[in-house]
């Protein structure tokens, strides 16, 4: 899961997600303006689901995408010069890569099930920073968000991969990875902004292909891995110890 946009809302405090799903369960990160993260942990074991939470500092979100964007369209077109040919046989590879890891996966369903719950823990997380409030922590965790999130890797690379295909037929393969993430960015957020769009309908469906629904327990342990990291969010205020 990669740092992209949360829900509008005004004003906001949670400017990122980060995370990852593993056969254990997973880790992620709410990222907030004040330069300060939420740390969130699950863990299942022996004993049982463990979930901790911590808040440290960390770098606030200002690049500007524009500039990132045009430095590296610059780069890209520079590796004409210097890396030699384009190589179209490579077109199809981002789908493949895709292909492949979705088959990998398929035969973990844990892993998909912890990945739709690290969606759902880390976007209620930052809706509480935000400023939401809730009485019951699984209630909202198993009714009010979802299983997808436009902050996940999956998504963006999938649009990275639509752009890589006609890029590869052009430019040298150097040049094409680091444009195709970045035009895959920003293909992203147009889709996320256009929900009757085809290509939004399309982002959604495959990252689907990586994600399963959480049992009633995994939802639970969720629910109080949320507890534990909204008590952290007011610590995190600007100026707090």
């Amino acid at each position: 899961m990669q740092a992209q946009g949360l829900e509008k809302r005004s004003p906001k405090r949670a400017v990122a997600l980060t995370g990852g799903a593993r056969l254990w369960g997973f880790f992620g990160e709410v990222i907030l303006s004040e330069g300060k993260a939420v740390r969130i942990v699950l863990r299942k074991g022996k004993e049982g689901w463990q979930a901790a939470a911590t808040v440290r500092s960390t770098s606030a979100f200002s690049e500007n995408p524009n500039l990132l964007l045009l430095l590296t369209a610059l780069f890209a077109l520079s590796t004409l010069w210097w890396a030699g040919p384009s190589r179209p046989e490579y077109a199809l590879m981002p789908l493949l890569v895709l292909a492949f890891w979705t088959a990998v996966l398929q035969p973990f369903p844990q892993v998909l099930r912890h990945h739709a719950l690290e969606h759902r823990v880390l976007e209620a997380v930052a809706r509480w920073c935000d400023g939401e409030r809730w009485e019951d922590d699984y209630r909202y965790l198993a009714e009010e968000v979802t299983d997808w999130s436009w902050a996940c890797g999956s998504v963006l690379f999938a649009a990275a991969a639509l752009v890589a295909i006609p890029l590869f037929l052009v430019l040298p393969p150097v040049g094409v990875l680091p444009l195709a993430l970045a035009l895959g960015d920003q293909l992203r957020g147009w889709a996320r902004s256009r929900p009757h769009s085809p290509l939004h309908r399309l982002l959604l469906r495959i990252q689907l292909l990586f994600l399963r629904p959480p049992t009633e327990e995994e939802l639970r342990a969720g629910a109080v891995a949320v507890r534990r990291a909204v008590e952290l969010c007011g610590k995190a205020e600007p100026g707090s110890r």
